[in-house]
């Protein structure tokens, strides 16, 4: 944003014109002149989303026209500027360090990069994002599957399930978002997209409920995928009929309790059943599978084989 007040103030300086641009939220842009004791008029501007409002002199109104085309034009190409930008950071091409810093002027504030996946239309879920962020400072580019956005957010975890929900209620579409961990640094972009990447991947492979996946909680994942071949073998030919014979209900639960970090009352509580219920079903898992998960070493085993056989039959999913 700091280089395009720049460009509003060389503007105003080599057109010899006086105005003021305010967003919608009433934060000036740019501003040329006073408008106090002064005729102005004013026109409604769209700059990629953002709704904004240009002030200017009575004076200058033969101007207003000409000085629209030329802000949103300057705003269009900067944004797109921005985005080849990104893909080149993404792509490991090298970028000038000084034009990332005057782009990402946020990123010394820690941000956070997220890559959200839909099975509708990127063009149309990347539109829904803008228009709930026209007013916040960040990036946001689609790059190829999936749309990639940099920013720094506070309560990280509620803007990202308000844009999942914002996305499946306009688009009625599918919409996963795998989120990095933090960045404090521009070098950091590329490492923290294939973090958000792999997360992405591991949520989708072992089901992971919610569709919003962290890197820092998918390090069992990580785990259990890169276990090798023979050792998921021998575990899935052991329990795998096991686990395909419970039902939907057992299903849940282990997953809940999991959830629930082992706690009884606060499983029952999620799934709405009586303490008695969940204690029963946790004994019949005891009694087909083996495994007593509220002891805690006795789950960590469990839940390797669990997610193993999430990976292995998705379709339950």
């Amino acid at each position: 944003m700091d280089s395009f007040t720049n460009f509003l103030k060389q503007l105003s300086k080599t057109t010899g014109s006086k105005f003021n641009l305010v967003e919608s939220n009433g934060c000036e842009i740019f501003k040329g002149f006073n408008m106090k004791n002064c005729e102005v008029i004013s026109l409604n501007l769209s700059l990629n989303n953002k709704k904004v409002r240009l002030y200017i002199p009575k004076q200058y109104e033969n101007n207003s026209k000409l000085l629209e085309y030329i802000i949103t034009d300057k705003y269009k190409n900067m944004v797109s500027s921005n985005q080849k930008m990104i893909i080149n950071i993404l792509d490991g091409e090298k970028v000038d360090s000084n034009i990332i810093k005057n782009s990402l002027t946020f990123i010394s504030q820690k941000c956070n990069l997220f890559i959200i996946n839909v099975d509708g239309n990127k063009i149309e879920a990347l539109d829904v994002i803008n228009k709930l962020y026209e007013d916040f400072e960040m990036m946001s580019v689609i790059y190829k599957d999936d749309i990639v956005i940099i920013g720094s957010f506070d309560e990280l975890e509620e803007h990202v399930k308000g844009i999942r929900e914002s996305i499946i209620c306009d688009l009625y579409c599918k919409c996963y978002i795998s989120i990095s961990n933090p960045i404090s640094d521009y070098k950091n972009i590329r490492k923290s997209y294939f973090e958000a990447l792999e997360s992405m991947a591991l949520g989708k492979k072992f089901c992971i409920k919610g569709e919003i996946y962290y890197y820092k909680n998918t390090l069992l994942a990580r785990i259990i995928h890169n276990l090798k071949s023979d050792v998921k073998d021998e575990l899935m030919c052991k329990f795998e009929d096991k686990l395909s014979g419970f039902d939907k209900d057992m299903i849940f639960t282990i997953q809940e309790f999991f959830r629930c970090e082992l706690n009884i009352s606060n499983t029952a509580k999620k799934l709405y059943i009586h303490r008695n219920t969940l204690i029963y079903r946790l004994n019949k898992l005891k009694k087909d599978t083996g495994f007593d998960i509220r002891n805690f070493h006795e789950s960590v085993i469990f839940i390797v084989i669990f997610y193993l056989w999430k990976e292995k039959n998705s379709k339950y999913f």
